[in-house]
C-alpha cells in the first residue's frame, strides 16, 4: 500500500536555500518504495524573491505546494498552518536550510513503518556550535529536564516525523508553543534516530540570541510549567525574612549607639531589596499571563492569505 508523506517547511527570505532544499528532498523520497510525498512551504510573509520562485518550480513540480501568511506570524503559527492542510499519512518538518540531512528521512520512515510508531524524533549526536551556544544550550536542556511536567530528550530538535493522530492532536491544542514539545506532550510511541546535524550553507539564521531567550521562556519553558510562580513566592519569603532578620539587629544598634548600620541604611536596603524582588515576581507572573491573554484572546494563530498548488 502506497503511503503519503508531507514535508514542511517553515521559512522567511530563504531564496539561496529553496533549490537545494526541493532537490536534495525529492531525491531522498523517491527512492523509498511505496511512498508519495508532498513538500509544502509555509513563506512567512518574505521579502525576498523566494515566492517567486517556488511559484515557477510549482508550475512543472506538482509535488510543491505553498501557503503564504498574510504576514510575519512567526515559526510555530508556520508549522501549525502546515500541519492543518497537509495530506500525508504522517508529516516530517525539517529546516529549509536543510542543516537536517534529508538521508536520515528513510531512516526515519523506516522505524515509523516498522516498528508502528507515531513519534519518531532525531537525537543529534555531534554539533560544532560556539561556545555560547552549547553553554546556553546544556543549561537549557537542564533547567527543562528538571522543572518540565513533560519528558525530554537532549539535543532532540523540531526535525521528527509524527503520524496523522499526532498531527490531529497538535492541530486540537491549537497551541504556538514549541513544536518539539507539543509532540513531547500529546505523547503516543516514539522512537529515536541519530544523526549529525550539519553547518548552513546558505544565508544566516534568523533566530538572534534575544528570540533564543524568549523561544525558551514563552514556547518551552513556561508553557509546561509553573515553576516559576513557586520560586517567585519562594524568593518574595526569603526576602521578607532577611528583612525580618535585620530588624533585631537594627534594634540592637540603635541601643549601643552603634553607626556600623544606621537606621537609615538598613531602611533603604529594606526598600530596595523588598522592590527589587516584587519587580522580579511581577516580571514573572506578567509572562504567565502574557500567554494567558493570548491563549483567552481566541484569535486565529495564523491568517493564510493564499495557497499554492492545493486542490480547492
Amino acid at each position: 500500500m502506497t503511503q503519503k508523506i508531507s514535508i514542511i517547511f517553515s521559512f522567511f527570505n530563504e531564496e539561496n536555500c529553496i533549490n537545494d532544499a526541493v532537490e536534495h528532498v525529492s531525491n531522498a523520497l523517491s527512492g523509498i518504495q511505496d511512498l508519495d510525498y508532498e513538500l509544502i512551504f509555509i513563506n512567512d510573509s518574505s521579502t525576498d524573491d523566494s515566492l517567486k520562485l517556488l511559484s515557477n518550480k510549482s508550475i512543472n513540480n506538482k509535488k510543491i505546494k505553498v501557503i503564504n501568511m498574510s504576514r510575519r506570524f512567526g515559526h510555530m503559527p508556520c508549522v501549525l498552518a502546515g500541519l492543518k492542510y497537509c495530506e500525508g499519512d504522517a508529516a516530517i518538518h525539517m529546516d529549509i536550510d536543510l542543516q537536517d540531512p534529508p538521508e536520515i528521512i528513510a531512516k526515519m520512515i523506516r522505524k515509523w513503518r516498522e516498528q508502528n510508531c507515531d513519534v519518531v524524533y532525531s537525537q543529534r549526536e555531534k554539533f560544532k556550535n560556539s561556545f555560547i551556544n552549547n553553554i546556553l544550550t546544556f543549561f537549557g536542556y537542564k533547567i527543562l529536564k528538571k522543572f518540565n511536567y513533560i519528558n525530554l530528550e537532549e539535543n532532540a530538535g523540531d526535525f521528527r516525523l509524527i503520524s496523522k493522530r499526532v498531527i490531529k492532536e497538535i492541530i486540537e491544542l491549537n497551541e504556538t508553543s514549541n513544536f518539539r514539545f507539543l509532540v513531547d506532550f500529546v505523547g503516543f510511541k516514539r522512537e529515536k534516530v541519530l544523526y549529525q546535524r550539519q553547518p548552513r550553507e546558505h544565508g544566516e539564521s534568523k533566530f538572534g540570541f534575544k528570540s533564543v531567550i524568549f523561544n525558551f521562556l514563552e514556547g518551552a519553558l513556561l508553557p509546561f510549567s509553573d515553576t516559576l510562580i513557586r520560586f517567585s513566592f519562594i524568593v518574595g519569603f526569603v526576602g521578607i525574612a532577611i528583612i525580618i532578620l535585620l530588624i533585631p539587629i537594627m534594634i540592637y544598634q540603635i541601643i549601643q549607639n552603634q553607626d556600623f548600620l544606621s537606621f537609615s541604611n538598613l531602611l533603604l536596603f529594606g526598600v530596595f531589596f523588598l522592590v527589587g524582588i516584587q519587580a522580579f515576581i511581577l516580571s514573572i507572573i506578567s509572562v504567565y499571563i502574557g500567554l494567558i491573554y493570548k491563549q483567552t484572546t481566541n484569535r486565529p494563530k495564523y491568517i493564510v492569505e493564499s495557497k499554492i498548488g492545493f486542490d480547492e
